[in-house]
């Protein structure tokens, strides 16, 4: 089964400007764990999110959904705020924002609090 996850930047100081991506698999501590060892700094992030949705991440390896000759227009990062994201992925049980060069691990429940 697929634990479901968003992940995002936010590079500016404006809340409603995250970049984000969706990730199909191990969206849990395992993801917080591969995101904290592989993408530490914004650079690496960007990178990453700039694949599009991603299938999994697993030891730096980026299985992106484009790459395997999905759409562009259907996996591409989407930009707006942690409402707009919640909204939109539906089915994400955790979410990870990078911001100020830390990752912030948020369950679901915990976003659902924030917005």
């Amino acid at each position: 089964m697929s634990t479901n996850s968003v992940i995002a930047i936010n590079e500016t100081y404006n809340e409603d400007k995250l970049t984000a991506i969706y990730a199909h698999w191990d969206g849990g501590l395992d993801m917080a764990n591969e995101l904290d060892s592989n993408f530490a700094i914004a650079v690496d992030v960007l990178a990453l999110i700039n694949k599009g949705d991603v299938s999994s991440v697993v030891d730096g390896q980026v299985n992106s959904y484009a790459d395997r000759g999905d759409s562009w227009s259907k996996v591409c990062p989407i930009i707006g705020s942690l409402r707009h994201l919640f909204n939109t992925y539906t089915s994400a049980e955790f979410f990870h924002i990078f911001h100020d060069g830390e990752w912030a691990f948020l369950t679901r429940e915990d976003v659902a609090e924030m917005i």
